[in-house]
């Protein structure tokens, strides 16, 4: 596993890569969790 994880190093080990973002209403908007993705045009 240590071994495979070197070899593919720059990318992500597992899953989506998703950004964090703050949920929207006043109850929870100073809370973090993890977005939807990234667009496209994000990534490049």
């Amino acid at each position: 596993r240590q071994k495979k994880a070197v070899r593919i190093f720059p990318r992500p080990t597992s899953g989506h890569l998703r950004p964090v973002v703050h949920c929207q209403t006043l109850k929870y908007n100073m809370k973090l969790r993890a977005g939807r993705g990234f667009s496209l045009e994000e990534l490049k």
